[in-house]
C-alpha cells in the first residue's frame, strides 16, 4: 500500500489522470449495468404501448429500430425541438398527438401497427 501512495506522491497529474479515467469507467459502467438489468427483464419487453412511452421506449421493448419508428410516427429532427423545451427531453406518444393535432389513440394505432409489421422473428 506504501508503494502506491508513494507512486501518487511522486507522479501527482498522473494519479490525479487516473482517477479521473477511474471515475469516468465506473459512471458508464453502472449506466451500462442499470441498462442491462432493466431490459433483461422479461416484464419489459413487447409491452403494450401507452401515451407517456418515447419511440425509443417503444423500440427497446420491442427491438426494432427507433428512428425508423420515430419517422414512421412523423417525429422529425425539427418537430422534436418543437415539442420538447431541452435537448435532454424526449418526445412522447402524447407530445406527438398533440402536436401533430391527432388523438393518442391513432398515434398508439401507428406504433402498433409499425409493430406488428416489424417485429423481429423469435
Amino acid at each position: 500500500m506504501k508503494r502506491w501512495f508513494g507512486i501518487a506522491r511522486h507522479h501527482p497529474l498522473m494519479s490525479i489522470g487516473f482517477a479521473l479515467a477511474l471515475c469516468a469507467v465506473l459512471f458508464f459502467a453502472a449506466g451500462f449495468m442499470r441498462q442491462a438489468i432493466y431490459w433483461s427483464d422479461p416484464a419489459h419487453h413487447e409491452q403494450p404501448v401507452e401515451g407517456w412511452m418515447t419511440p425509443r421506449y417503444i423500440a427497446n421493448s420491442w427491438g426494432v429500430d427507433g428512428h425508423e419508428l420515430a419517422k414512421h410516427l412523423g417525429l422529425t429532427e425539427r418537430l422534436t425541438e418543437r415539442l420538447t423545451e431541452g435537448p435532454k427531453e424526449r418526445a412522447t406518444l402524447q407530445d406527438i398527438a398533440n402536436m401533430r393535432g391527432l388523438p393518442i389513440e391513432a398515434i398508439i394505432s401507428i406504433a402498433q401497427d409499425y409493430l406488428t409489421d416489424h417485429k423481429p422473428a423469435q
